[in-house]
């Protein structure tokens, strides 16, 4: 199968796979998903990469394509218009529906951390390891994708944080597979599994109904501070 071909199954299977977790939390976690900014542009994509120097893998750009990332991976989104001040804590808990607690970054901030994490004082990572997500609130740690088209572990996606050495293994999920994972996930009613099939039972998928909000974590700690865990098919 020739590249094109097999990047045009990547990007179909990202946009399946988004279409059923947007169907899924426009009935149950409207709040989430409102945090979702609407699509990038081929001219924001393509200065993206003029930027890194490095063609987004087709998964990732077909992502793109649908949602320029979500609201909540810089601080400013969440300041008043008024008088600059942060607002309440709902709206940042809303930006966490990514497993384990990620915000997707837009385009530019995806670039920026790049750009911090390939300078010696940033660690100098792998140049080609593009990082898409951030935890929730937080800079110090998210998800990256290995944007290397020589290597075997291109397309797959692996945490990193501050302080530790980026690790994607050939075993590690695809961006694709990751998204099919949470949609079934979520409409099944059940805790995420990791990309060997094995439950990960402290990532079960929770609610906040007055917010509309969906988050990822263990039901005991979760309903300690008033998620509802999400059990069975809905």
């Amino acid at each position: 199968m020739t590249d094109h071909l097999v990047g045009d199954e990547a990007a179909a299977q990202v946009r399946a796979a988004w279409a059923r977790i947007e169907t899924w939390m426009a009935a149950h976690a409207p709040g989430s998903l409102a945090m979702v900014r609407p699509a990038a542009t081929e001219k924001q994509i393509t200065a993206a990469e003029t930027e890194l120097g490095i063609r987004l893998p087709p998964a990732l750009r077909a992502w793109y394509l649908l949602h320029d990332g979500s609201v909540g991976t810089r601080t400013d989104d969440f300041r008043d218009a008024t008088d600059g001040s942060l607002v309440s804590n709902s709206e940042w808990r809303k930006t966490a529906w990514l497993p384990p607690g990620y915000a997707w970054y837009q385009l530019d901030r995806m670039v920026a951390k790049w750009q911090v994490r390939t300078t010696p004082e940033g660690g100098s990572h792998d140049r080609a390891h593009l990082p898409l997500a951030v935890t929730a609130g937080d800079t110090w740690s998210g998800l990256f994708m290995d944007a290397d088209r020589e290597r075997a572990t291109f397309g797959r996606i692996a945490a990193w944080s501050i302080g530790a050495l980026d690790d994607v293994g050939t075993s590690a999920f695809t961006l694709p597979q990751w998204l099919e994972e949470i949609a079934s996930a979520l409409e099944a009613g059940r805790c995420l599994r990791d990309a060997n099939g094995a439950d990960m039972p402290d990532l079960w998928p929770h609610l906040d109904e007055e917010d509309g909000a969906l988050a990822w974590g263990d039901p005991e700690t979760m309903e300690e501070e008033d998620w509802t865990v999400h059990r069975g098919p809905r």
